[in-house]
C-alpha cells in the first residue's frame, strides 16, 4: 500500500515521524500532527518500513517500543 503524503511543512528542517499501531489501526504523525490513520490487516509482527519517493531522506534515532494496554 503506497500513499502520497504532501502535508504543509518546511522540508528544509528535520521532521519527527511517529507511527503507532494499536491492534489493526496504524496512526502516523508528522511533527505531532496526525497525517494518516489506516486499517492494517496484513501486518507482520516485528517488521516496519518507510518508503520515500522522488525525494531524499535521512532517518536518525530510529526506535521501536511496545505499548502496553
Amino acid at each position: 500500500m503506497a500513499m502520497k503524503l504532501t502535508p504543509d511543512v518546511d522540508y528544509n528542517r528535520p521532521l519527527a515521524l511517529k507511527g503507532l499501531l494499536h491492534r489493526h489501526i496504524l496512526d502516523v504523525y508528522l511533527n505531532d500532527k496526525l497525517v494518516i490513520s489506516h486499517a492494517v490487516h496484513d501486518y507482520k509482527e516485528g517488521r516496519f518500513g518507510v518508503f520515500v519517493e522522488d525525494a531524499e531522506s535521512e532517518f536518525t534515532a530510529l526506535k521501536a517500543n511496545e505499548l502496553k494496554e
